[in-house]
């Protein structure tokens, strides 16, 4: 009830407001359904009496599960699927963040290998996004570089993500 008073006092204020909620999947990865349940429930209050846009971010394979909750109809009128982005965006959401922290890629081959690693994957960028953390861990700190060898070390992408799975285990 708090936040949507508070949220009810900011539209009085404001001509606009926006709830964003960034990976929503994981309201069911980690939550059991009475958390869902209520937080569904908020989401739509937010809509629905507190004049609030509210914006969700989700993989598509989660989709389904959202439908059940009625609560989250109305957020759902307004339903805008993207794809992934194409790969000169791709390419720079794996140079960019690493040049502007002084490092650079190795040789342009790796960035290519990259991004034909998850070409034909779903979740590309939380792919290319968790073997780039697994890469950084293995950069050649003296030479400002993400190198082939740290590459090979954490397997690619696929090796990445299996070596963590198997880690967590």
């Amino acid at each position: 009830g708090t936040a949507i008073l508070l949220a009810r006092r900011w539209r009085q204020r404001h001509e606009h407001a926006l709830l964003v909620v960034d990976q929503a999947e994981e309201l069911f990865t980690l939550n059991g359904i009475d958390v869902q349940r209520r937080f569904a429930e908020l989401l739509g209050r937010f809509v629905l009496e507190a004049d609030v846009h509210v914006l969700l971010s989700l993989r598509d394979d989660f989709l389904l599960q959202c439908q059940a909750f009625e609560d989250l109809r109305p957020i759902f009128s307004g339903l805008m699927p993207l794809t992934p982005p194409p790969s000169a965006a791709l390419r720079r959401a794996l140079v960019q963040p690493a040049l502007l922290s002084g490092y650079r890629f190795e040789d342009e081959r790796l960035v290519d290998d990259m991004l034909r690693d998850v070409s034909q994957e779903r979740g590309t960028l939380p792919l290319l996004a968790f073997a780039m953390a697994r890469l950084w861990e293995h950069r050649d700190r003296e030479r400002g570089l993400l190198t082939r060898r740290g590459y090979e070390e954490i397997g690619g992408v696929a090796g990445a993500l299996a070596q963590h799975a198997e880690a967590t285990r």
